[in-house]
């Protein structure tokens, strides 16, 4: 005989584990390189959507010194899903990104998985990784 609530069981404890995975958190380390010297600072930009990326609404932006070409910043609890860095290399220690024409950077960037751009800046889709474990590490690469 078939138990009735077995399926009511199953059906609970299947919604229980999906809400455990999307309560589920990590962090996200960056380890920035290619910074040709160690002038100014280093600011990195979390994404979690395309809106704003890679500019001006970043979820969360942190800023470090660099040593000998590199940098590394950790992000933390993050809830589980997709994320887009961005890296400037803020090398006259302004605090903000210095470009000819009001887009065309003259310091340094670096996007997480190296996406580029078309006629513009990288888009989101290019350069999401997705966070799923309680540690993930990228890299990303300035460019000048």
């Amino acid at each position: 005989m078939k138990n009735k609530f077995g399926g009511l069981a199953g059906l609970a404890l299947g919604l229980l584990s999906m809400v455990a995975v999307a309560g589920e958190t990590g962090s996200l380390e960056v380890r920035v390189d290619g910074i040709r010297n160690d002038s100014g600072q280093v600011f990195v930009s979390l994404f979690n959507s395309d809106e704003g990326f890679p500019g001006d609404k970043a979820l969360q932006t942190l800023q470090t010194r660099q040593a000998d070409g590199r940098a590394v910043v950790t992000f933390e609890n993050l809830p589980w899903g997709e994320y887009a860095v961005a890296a400037h290399h803020d090398e006259d220690g302004n605090g903000k990104m210095k470009t000819v024409y009001g887009s065309i950077p003259l310091e340094g960037i670096g996007i997480s998985r190296d996406a580029k751009g078309v006629m513009g800046p990288p888009k989101f889709k290019d350069a999401k990784v997705e966070l799923n474990s309680a540690a993930m590490t990228i890299d990303v690469h300035i460019k000048y």
